[in-house]
């Protein structure tokens, strides 16, 4: 008997695996320290995408607000102008 199962069998594609392991990693390095691997690996997928997601969200926030900062004072002060700036170090030893 030849097995003709070897061709049907259900596994997954390499591009899901890469995918899920690039979440995996992402979310134990981006998760701000809440997460490791073991426990991303274990967590459900529709909790994994969750948190992924919502990774993602805030760090897009997080750089729209770094590139548009709202409230920019124009009373700071330039190291220009700051006397101390201007002095030179002495040199260590």
């Amino acid at each position: 008997m030849i097995c003709l199962l070897i061709s049907i069998f259900f596994g997954l594609t390499p591009e899901y695996k890469l995918k899920s392991q690039q979440a995996i990693v992402d979310i134990a390095y981006f998760g701000g320290g809440g997460f490791d691997y073991e426990t991303v690996y274990r967590m459900p997928i529709r909790n994994r995408n969750f948190v992924l997601n919502r990774i993602i969200l805030l760090k897009e926030k997080e750089n729209e607000a770094i590139k548009n900062p709202r409230s920019q004072s124009t009373n700071k002060a330039k190291p220009s102008e700051i006397p101390f700036a201007k002095k030179k170090l002495p040199k260590p030893f």
